[in-house]
């Protein structure tokens, strides 16, 4: 009977860059709960579960979300016995990626609506792709997904103010001067930076002199922010988080 099972298995080549991403299903009718189409205890939940993602997938080195996305970017390359995480089987990937992320995002709505149930009975859920690509892509996949949150993010700001039919045919550029001219708000005064274009996390060490006057490394998560939403910076933050990503591998030695 095995050899059914295997007959399916799908893996990764080794010592390559990795992309899971995770999409919550059906939000656009799971966040119809929530009074804002911006909630606030949604952002916090979504940065709960990348960062939880951040700290289980194995060789994780950053982790990017926005709206009901996130994009974490893993590999076996930190050193050349690194291992991949189950031995780069793609099934096994998408599928612990996605109960990972739909037990930490309940269970951090769960914290926030504790006393409203209403919002709670119907748990969210998520799926999960994983796939590879070249290094020197890497950069241009996190524009991608970073430029598709700010215009769908736009849109959803847009829709606040006007109605279907009149955002119809609209491109991006005509919603912000509809948004300035018509609903007198500017799309990114209007906004915030987290809700436009996401959030960036990496682990880096960090070292902290304990109570006893000890200098210790230690391991944490830490926010990027990106000056602009480009191929060179998002360059820096890869080959930033590769490099703390070796520190780290080294240090646990």
């Amino acid at each position: 009977m095995k050899m059914w099972e295997q007959k399916f298995l799908v893996e990764i080549m080794k010592k390559q860059f990795c992309i899971l991403r995770v999409d919550g299903k059906a939000f656009h009718t799971y966040t119809k709960r929530f009074q804002n189409r911006f909630s606030l205890d949604m952002i916090k939940a979504m940065n709960d579960t990348a960062k939880e993602l951040l700290c289980k997938v194995q060789g994780s080195l950053l982790v990017y979300v926005q709206s009901d996305e996130i994009s974490v970017l893993f590999s076996d390359t930190s050193s050349p016995n690194a291992e991949a995480w189950y031995g780069n089987n793609m099934q096994k990937i998408a599928s612990v990626g996605a109960s990972i992320a739909t037990a930490t995002f309940n269970g951090s709505i769960a914290k926030a609506f504790y006393n409203a149930p209403e919002i709670c009975d119907t748990p969210a859920l998520f799926d999960a792709r994983v796939f590879s690509m070249p290094e020197d892509d890497l950069p241009n996949y996190f524009l991608w997904r970073m430029r598709d949150a700010n215009s769908n993010a736009l849109q959803s700001f847009a829709r606040q103010y006007f109605s279907h039919k009149e955002l119809q045919n609209v491109d991006n550029d005509g919603l912000r001067q509809m948004l300035l001219l018509d609903a007198g708000i500017s799309y990114t005064e209007g906004l915030g930076e987290r809700e436009r274009l996401g959030a960036v996390f990496i682990k880096k060490l960090k070292d902290v002199i304990t109570d006893e006057g000890d200098l210790l490394s230690r391991k944490v998560i830490e926010e990027i922010k990106l000056e602009n939403n480009c191929y060179v910076n998002w360059k820096n933050v890869i080959d930033s988080s590769i490099f703390n990503s070796q520190q780290l591998q080294h240090k646990t030695k």
